[in-house]
């Protein structure tokens, strides 16, 4: 990437050399339809994802050592960093045909501490596990809402610890300058088993700054999403205007979904996989009789969308993914849709490769009348651009797929 940025440019890393290595031989493959599909099944599911955030979490494991004598683990992990560069690209590679990268055993795996070992050989086997990857930073609980919540319970169990033995919260213990031993020993063991890295990485510290900023935000009642509202095709009807609200209310409480998760929070099931299907079920199941409900009250698409701007206006924070998911696809006929323009070349117009072009907007009758037809009809459009076209390809290329404006 290059950019004139002011901001990147400052804060880039300048001293850091590029990392680059020997890539793997790609075996000769003939182009066929056989090699292109197995090309793009080898493409599905890669661990590109996996090995990145492997790096981002080394990153924030560079903070628990802050030391001077914990150098070692520093350089170690990055080391490790730097590795996960060209691991990463092989698994880029790997769509290829090349063999699939591994992560070393002891970056993710536990060395075994046996009592006769020496003590010179189990500090070093505490050094080891020290830097193997068991946790994620603290900031991925914004990331993923199953890691919050599991925070959030281990948070809560740890401050009721703290109100019964010492009676007082436990982020007020935390900041607490002079502990006691029995104190100490209740924190050491928040950081020691907590399921999040919370030691001080830029991302970390970031996060705090954040947390402790005052979102003291007051909604607009009057505001509404980028859904038209067709406030000018409707009267208000108490009625119909309740049936709505229930439904709204049944689909923010997702009662199945919740008793669902409850009884799976205190079973282990062999396949999580398993359970997502459960649960993406039930809430297809809650969506399918809304949408039902929505249809035996021969409610239209436009009068749904005004019924919900009707009742955003009684909520803080209105969910519109409701009328989303409720409408599904047929949201989009309600749309109103945008102006079309191509460029067209003029002399006046801005450049671009060497030619000059402005944009001219097209009618979009006339657009989708000539896309309806199954030839090309360059006369057409070169009555519509006012000038001739001396490039020769079918309509649907102009537009960059199957030229359909009715779906």
């Amino acid at each position: 990437m290059s950019t004139d940025n002011k901001i990147f440019i400052k804060g880039a890393q300048k001293w850091h050399n590029v990392i680059t290595y020997e890539k793997g031989a790609v075996p000769v493959q003939k182009i066929c339809l056989k090699n292109s599909i197995a090309t793009d099944i080898r493409g599905l599911g890669t661990g590109v994802g996996g090995f990145s955030n492997c790096a981002t979490i080394m990153h924030a494991m560079k903070g628990i050592f802050q030391k001077d004598t914990q150098k070692e683990q520093r350089d170690e992990l990055t080391l490790r960093i730097k590795l996960l560069r060209e691991i990463v690209g092989q698994e880029i590679d790997r769509i290829k045909g090349t063999a699939a990268p591994e992560l070393p055993k002891e970056w993710k795996k536990f060395i075994r501490i046996n009592d006769d070992d020496t003590d010179a050989v189990k500090a070093d086997k505490y050094k080891r596990n020290s830097m193997v990857i068991s946790k994620k930073p603290y900031f991925f609980r914004y990331l993923y809402p199953e890691l919050n919540q599991q925070f959030k319970q281990y948070e809560n169990s740890y401050n009721m610890a703290s109100k019964n033995m010492f009676g007082v919260k436990f982020k007020k213990l935390l900041t607490k300058p002079n502990k006691s031993e029995d104190e100490m020993n209740l924190v050491r063991r928040y950081q020691k088993y907590s399921p999040l890295i919370t030691a001080p990485c830029i991302m970390n510290v970031l996060c705090k700054e954040f947390e402790n900023v005052d979102f003291d935000i007051n909604f607009n009642k009057n505001a509404v999403s980028m859904l038209p509202t067709f406030e000018d095709c409707f009267e208000f009807d108490q009625e119909r205007f309740a049936i709505v609200k229930d439904l709204y209310r049944k689909y923010t409480a997702r009662k199945q979904v919740k008793t669902l998760e409850s009884i799976v929070d205190n079973i282990d099931l062999p396949n999580r996989d398993e359970y997502d299907e459960i649960r993406f079920g039930a809430m297809t199941f809650i969506r399918t009789e809304i949408q039902e409900a929505i249809e035996s009250s021969s409610f239209s698409g436009k009068e749904l969308l005004y019924y919900c701007h009707c009742l955003s206006k009684e909520y803080k924070q209105f969910n519109w993914d409701f009328a989303w998911d409720i409408l599904d696809e047929s949201v989009l006929d309600l749309i109103p849709r945008g102006i079309v323009q191509i460029p067209v070349k003029n002399e006046v117009g801005f450049e671009y490769l060497g030619n000059r072009y402005t944009l001219q907007v097209i009618h979009e009758d006339r657009v989708s009348e000539l896309c309806d037809d199954d030839d090309w009809n360059q006369a057409a459009w070169e009555e519509i651009l006012g000038q001739d076209l001396d490039f020769d390809f079918d309509a649907d290329n102009l537009f960059g797929g199957d030229c359909d404006y009715d779906s």
